[in-house]
């Protein structure tokens, strides 16, 4: 029950008083409709504004069910009028910049409803006042009295004790006005409803009760109530009215109500606020350049030694003493071919233009010959036919190698067979060498390919670099790479990824990997954009499993053939059997990426695996049964050549006759001449290159001898000491006729340019004055922006107040705002920031010859983006007080 006691209202004016009200009394029924009529100016309002609790009586009470509205504190005071007060306006006072749905919850959102069963009573509320389907619209898409209906459906949301209205029907038309009283007559059935109203006509139709008010005093009343004449409450009446005195949960408005509204208004005026957020960012562009210049000449001595050192190993290898040899290592690998030889580079091969004693671009007529085959012939002759040798260059490593000098990786060129296994059919199919990942392909590409085409293509597929070894050194890999996800390898049997600077792995990779089929490529072929859209989430590469055969499990002896079977030409069960018992199964353990400026690093393929494993296969091929039986039949077929070429040449020497040859000599000659070197897997004829090529494919190899050795040192220092490493060991190692025990090295680092700090703090020092400035500036801009956008809500903070926000609530929702601006700001600025740095660079590299001057750093960029939020909030901070201290009744006027 509500109760006005000899309630008065006086307003100030000058040194006289206005009194809008005089000694007021008046009680309301529970549940009734009652209409205050009266002129302009009478009071009515002023009375309202007292029970809404938006106002307070100069003298007099308020009570509600017993208690003092005018004794409440403000925050009692916001939760009264959240929980018990149901406003409607006559010019509605919905919030343009929210949807229907938004503005009818926004009492349920300031008391802590949750989600759900905020948009569950928004819609009933919706419903009961002939709304349905319309929350999407904004109020600027509604007619008046849709608008009006919605600010009644704001008002009984919440269920309130009470609902007011001041001229609900004052800015609608007559037809709509009945259906607005209507609703009004429905609603009194369950609670108390009082409103103002100049028009008689729809009182005395509608209203339980009239008052009228005159010059501050009622003057006439209905139906009045005297609760002392109502009957004594029953016992459930009682129960019910305890129950309704419970004090109600306080109102209270979530951080992420305060963000929804901000957001929706900076959007709103998202003019206003672009401009706002790019003038704010003009310090934070200023600072993060400073910070860039600042770490990137830091940067330039202390790390770009190290980071070149990665870009540039030393690389150790031996010279095999062949021409063929030396246009492998130089023109095409280990499968070079006649129709990979390129003129122009096997000429250069040769050439040496710092030491020719002919002039370049000569005028005269005359033509020079040009000793190439001599040069080769007298370049592969240099080593008086020994022996390439490395092994005992890797022996002194390993006993003198300082590990602070950095670290090395051997290369032995190994070709895993690499198999991925189809989960849904259990099938594996072999990835890796990558010719077999190709073969159908190839194989469709033609019938009539022939086998030597074949075998060219199949050389020229297996030097694809798809698996490599990894460095044993975990510090050396992270030098290089950052992990994006997963760790390093912890096992023998894990293995990383890695991608490029933009997370990237070719097609083609994929392909190699399994992750890809032919039917993907094909497909992709055919659009105009190849896999513009297609990515892969880094977890469905952790953890992916690959499996690799040693050389005892790829060929497996038959006792009936006496052939050893191939794992890959059996049957799909049998091969699936023997790959799924026998094999080694990796796992993706990390996915790798290169630092900046790391090109390539110490990791050459996409997949990286461990030294131990690269070790385990090697030594299962050095000891394979397999490899056992070729050995044997390569020695008994050189055994079986030799004893005839050697009879051959008695003969021709006329050291002995052919009719004086014994039984053993001649079938020594006649095995000669049917001498066949047989594979024990194919049972086929293979010639001595054939088995050198079959030797190097099983992954045959003396780990004594690898192919290179990659030296990563950690600086140029570093560098510096491993070069006189190689250079100590070619001048001291011990003198062999046979073997050629010196190697060779590459060293690709230039020197490194000093001498910039000078220009680099000229720049720094003009940049913080410019910051500092700036930053100035846009705090005042700020706090003039807020100011401003204070006094275009001001309607919008007397209606967050009348339905219950505290002005911590109003505070909070103009402290957020500038945090967004700021938020904004400093992203835009760090946005800028990033884009400026590549002019920036580009002049630098161009003025100053230094790549990369401007580095910045994230962590610096992430401060400087929470440093902005707090300069906004600190200029920000005392138009959100203005804002708070706004007097909601004078707020609820303002146009």
């Amino acid at each position: 029950m509500l109760q006005i006691k000899n309630l008065s209202k006086d307003y100030p004016i000058g040194e006289q008083k206005v009194h809008a009200l005089k000694n007021v009394s008046i009680n309301f029924r529970e549940k009734e409709f009652v209409c205050i009529l009266g002129p302009s100016g009478c009071g009515k309002s002023t009375m309202m504004n007292i029970i809404g609790g938006l106002d307070k009586p100069t003298e007099g009470d308020l009570l509600l069910d017993g208690v003092s509205i005018k004794s409440l504190k403000d925050k009692e005071l916001d939760d009264y009028r959240n929980q018990k007060i149901g406003f409607v306006f006559q010019n509605y006072n919905l919030i343009p910049h929210l949807n229907v749905a938004s503005n009818v919850e926004m009492s349920l959102v300031v008391s802590g409803v949750s989600a759900e069963e905020r948009k569950a009573r928004t819609l009933e509320a919706l419903s009961r006042v002939g709304l349905e389907g319309e929350n999407k619209k904004r109020p600027n898409q509604l007619s008046g009295g849709q608008m009006q209906r919605v600010a009644i459906a704001r008002a009984i949301v919440n269920n309130p004790e009470i609902l007011i209205a001041d001229e609900p029907t004052g800015a609608i038309d007559s037809a709509t006005s009945l259906v607005v009283m209507d609703i009004f007559k429905q609603i009194s059935k369950e609670k108390l409803v009082i409103i103002v109203t100049h028009n008689a006509e729809l009182a005395e139709k509608y209203a339980t009760r009239i008052i009228k008010v005159l010059d501050g005093e009622v003057v006439f009343d209905s139906n009045p109530y005297n609760p002392e004449e109502e009957a004594q409450p029953t016992e459930n009446t009682v129960h019910e009215t305890s129950v309704k005195k419970k004090k109600a949960k306080s109102s209270t408005m979530s951080l992420l109500t305060s963000i929804k509204l901000s957001l929706k208004n900076l959007l709103n005026k998202r003019g206003r606020t672009i401009l706002t957020a790019l003038a704010g960012s003009i310090g934070i562009i200023s600072i993060a350049l400073i910070l860039a210049i600042n770490n990137g000449f830091n940067n330039y001595i202390y790390e770009y030694e190290k980071e070149s050192m990665s870009k540039y190993p030393v690389t150790v290898y031996t010279d095999e003493g062949t021409l063929l040899s030396m246009f492998e290592d130089i023109l095409g690998g280990d499968d070079l071919t006649g129709d990979s030889i390129n003129l122009s580079s096997f000429v250069s091969i040769f050439s040496d233009e710092e030491d020719s004693i002919r002039e370049k671009y000569t005028k005269e007529e005359i033509i020079y010959i040009y000793s190439l085959l001599a040069t080769a012939v007298q370049a592969m002759n240099s080593s008086d036919s020994k022996t390439a040798n490395i092994s005992k260059f890797l022996e002194y490593v390993k006993e003198n190698f300082d590990e602070n000098l950095g670290d090395y990786k051997l290369d032995y060129s190994l070709n895993l067979d690499i198999f991925i296994k189809d989960e849904t059919t259990n099938v594996y199919t072999q990835i890796n060498p990558f010719f077999e990942r190709m073969r159908p392909l190839v194989e469709n590409m033609g019938e009539d390919m022939d086998s030597n085409t074949l075998a060219t293509m199949q050389g020229m597929f297996n030097t694809v670099g798809i698996w490599d070894e990894l460095v044993a050194d975990d510090d050396t890999i992270l030098s290089q790479s950052d992990v994006l996800s997963g760790h390093l390898p912890e096992n023998d049997n894990e293995v990383v990824v890695v991608v490029d600077e933009y997370n990237q792995i070719s097609d083609i990779m994929l392909f190699a990997l399994g992750t890809l089929n032919i039917e993907d490529i094909a497909t992709e072929i055919m659009v105009s954009e190849p896999f513009k859209d297609q990515t892969y989430d880094f977890n469905e590469f952790i953890g992916k499993k690959f499996t690799v055969l040693t050389t005892n499990s790829m060929y497996k002896y038959n006792t009936v053939t006496g052939l050893y079977d191939k794992t890959t030409s059996l049957n799909s069960l049998m091969q699936s059997q023997i790959i799924g018992e026998e094999g080694i199964e990796l796992t993706v353990s990390a996915i790798l990426r290169p630092k900046d400026g790391i090109d390539g690093g110490c990791i050459k393929g996409v997949v990286g695996y461990s030294a131990k494993l690269g070790e385990k296969i090697i030594n299962d091929a050095n000891a394979s049964a397999y490899y056992d039986e070729l050995v044997k039949r390569y020695n008994d077929y050189i055994a079986i050549f030799t004893e005839g070429q050697e009879i051959s040449q008695m003969i021709k020497d006329g050291v002995i006759k052919n009719y004086e040859l014994t039984p053993e000599q001649q079938a020594a000659l006649a095995a000669m001449s049917t001498a066949k070197l047989i594979d024990p897997s194919t049972n086929e004829e293979i010639s001595l290159s054939n088995y050198a090529s079959l030797v190097k494919d099983i992954n045959v190899r003396d780990l004594n001898k690898p192919s290179y050795i990659y030296f990563y040192p950690s600086s140029i220092e570093a560098k510096d000491k491993i070069v006189d490493m190689i250079e100590y060991f070619n001048d001291n190692v011990e003198v062999d006729y046979t073997y050629d025990y010196t190697v060779h090295y590459t060293d690709e680092l230039d020197s490194i340019i000093m001498g910039l700090s000078s220009v680099v703090d000229t720049i720094t020092y003009i940049l913080i004055a410019v910051a500092c400035v700036s930053v100035i500036v846009t705090m005042f801009l700020i706090a003039i922006i807020m100011y401003i956008s204070v006094q275009d809500r001001t309607k919008e903070i007397g209606i967050l107040r009348s339905i219950g926000a505290r002005k911590l609530d109003i505070t909070n929702i103009f402290n957020v705002e500038t945090g967004i601006l700021g938020l904004a700001s400093g992203i835009l600025g760090i946005a800028i920031a990033l884009i400026l740095n590549i002019p920036a660079n580009v002049i630098c590299k161009s003025a100053l010859g230094i790549s990369n001057l401007l580095q910045p750093v994230w962590w610096q960029y992430l401060l400087l983006i929470v440093g902005s939020m707090i300069l906004t909030l600190i200029s920000g901070l005392i138009p959100a007080l203005i804002a708070a201290r706004k007097d909601p009744v004078n707020a609820l006027r303002t146009e």
